[in-house]
C-alpha cells in the first residue's frame, strides 16, 4: 500500500473512532456537513484537514478541540508515533502525513 493511502485510511479509521462517541447519526450529520457546506468528501479530509477542523469549530465551538485532540491521539498511536507537543490540527496530521511519506 502507497504511504499516501495507508495515511488517508488511518486518518479517516482515527476519525471514525474519535466521532464515536457521538453516535452513527452526529457522526453521519458532522461529515454531511463538511461535504455540503465545506465541499470536502470524506476521502478528501487528508487532503484539506483545515476544512474538517473548520466544520468541527462551526459544529461543536470549543468542543471541537476535544474531538480534533482524540483524532491526533489516534493518528499517532495508529502509526506508532510520539505525540507532538502544542501542535495545531492541521500541523500534527501534516506533521504525520510528512513522517509516514518518509518512511
Amino acid at each position: 500500500m502507497a504511504a499516501t493511502q495507508k495515511f488517508e485510511d488511518v486518518l479517516l479509521l482515527s476519525i471514525d473512532n474519535a466521532l464515536k462517541v457521538f453516535g452513527e447519526t452526529v457522526k453521519k450529520m458532522i461529515l454531511h456537513y463538511l461535504e455540503t457546506v465545506r465541499s470536502v468528501e470524506r476521502g478528501q479530509i487528508a487532503q484539506q484537514p483545515e476544512a474538517f477542523q473548520k466544520a468541527l469549530e462551526e459544529l461543536l465551538g470549543t468542543g471541537a478541540l476535544v474531538v480534533e485532540n482524540q483524532v491526533v491521539q489516534n493518528l499517532y498511536r495508529e502509526l506508532d508515533l510520539d505525540m507532538p507537543e502544542k501542535m495545531s490540527f492541521v500541523k500534527a496530521v501534516e506533521s504525520a502525513r510528512r513522517f509516514l511519506e518518509a518512511e
